[in-house]
């Protein structure tokens, strides 16, 4: 039997699983990026908290972008304006904003700078925020295959995503046989313009639209992937780099996983205004992170001497909170839409 898709009753056109998702994501992003070391915890313990952050953090993300954006295809000029309004524009301010502020405290020289706020127009300058230029790329194919999802079968959308998923293997297959010439076997292969994250953004709308499972079958597969990858890195002299690339099978397999439940879990009716509101702090919170934990999180956590098993969980869990307080305070302000911390409670 096909569980029901958790919907909010006071905003139908809302999904509190989206919200869900988003929430679950930006944890997992926050993750990845406090580089906590204090304490003992060992290789094992970071191995095993950056695979499951991984998965849970950009590959969600992008499965939840696919979900909206290729729902309801709009015209390119029309979807472009709002998207560069609401993504790009924020991103580049922030990014001018966080560059300004490492210059004055030393982290970059002032010479460099004027070359480095140019670049932001052709290259992420907050490493972080490369996610958002690959979104920003992938929303323009959204028109081409929206378009084409409007009017494709199940089959067909299906054998788009086998063919697709033949370049997960890309990765495993280049560890076990490294290529003989970098930049033919990479940048020339066919696979090569056929792989990235616009196949992601697919598969969350097939996820979203069609489901893979039925709910049995859909515990048993997470039990299997949840437990593998610990199980072989510490019986087996495996490559953790193997497991851990975004774009390896397992990865996806597990974020696939992680957004099917996440979409058939039962939330409470009274958790949807929480998770509606959490879930537009989410990007305010993903353009502020990074100064909170270079400037705030990590000398006060590097000191600790914390067991790396909690201590990572409660730096971003100090990390969401101040993340959370600036974003609620920015979102009160006039130009809280252009800075991307807009809060909307009705």
């Amino acid at each position: 039997m096909k569980m029901p898709d958790s919907t909010m009753p006071t905003r139908p056109s809302r999904l509190i699983w989206l919200d869900a998702a988003r929430c679950l994501a930006c944890l997992c992003v926050l993750m990845v990026h406090v580089t906590y070391t204090g304490g003992d915890g060992g290789a094992i313990a970071i191995a095993i908290y950056d695979y499951y952050a991984v998965c849970g953090a950009s590959i969600v993300f992008f499965m939840i972008t696919g979900a909206l954006v290729l729902w309801k295809p709009r015209p390119l000029g029309q979807f472009m304006r709002r998207r560069l309004s609401r993504v790009a524009l924020p991103m580049v301010i922030w990014s001018i904003l966080i560059l300004t502020l490492y210059t004055c405290l030393g982290f970059i020289e002032w010479a460099d700078l004027p070359q480095r706020l140019l670049r932001i127009l052709f290259e992420p300058q907050i490493p972080q925020f490369w996610f958002i230029y690959v979104v920003m790329g992938i929303y323009l194919l959204t028109p081409i295959l929206g378009t084409w999802l409007q009017r494709a079968t199940r089959r067909q959308v299906s054998a788009l995503l086998l063919a697709w998923s033949m370049t997960l293997f890309v990765p495993w297959f280049n560890e076990l046989y490294p290529p003989t010439n970098t930049i033919i076997d990479r940048q020339h292969g066919y696979l090569f313009y056929f792989q990235g994250y616009a196949g992601v953004a697919l598969l969350g709308y097939y996820l979203r639209r069609w489901g893979i499972v039925k709910p049995r079958a859909l515990w048993a597969i997470a039990t299997i992937i949840l437990f593998t990858f610990p199980l072989a890195l510490r019986h087996f002299s495996l490559p953790t780099n193997l497991f851990t690339h975004r774009l390896s099978p397992n990865v996806i397999a597990l974020s696939a996983v992680l957004f099917v439940f996440i979409k058939h879990f039962p939330f409470p009716v009274k958790s949807s205004r929480v998770l509606y509101v959490a879930g537009q702090m989410t990007f305010g919170i993903y353009l502020t992170h990074m100064p909170v934990i270079r400037l705030i999180v990590n000398p006060l956590m590097q000191h600790s001497g914390m067991n790396y098993w909690y201590g990572l969980p409660l730096a971003v869990t100090l990390t969401a909170l101040l993340c959370g307080i600036i974003v609620w305070l920015l979102s009160r302000t006039p130009i809280s839409r252009t800075l991307g911390c807009e809060i909307k409670y009705e």
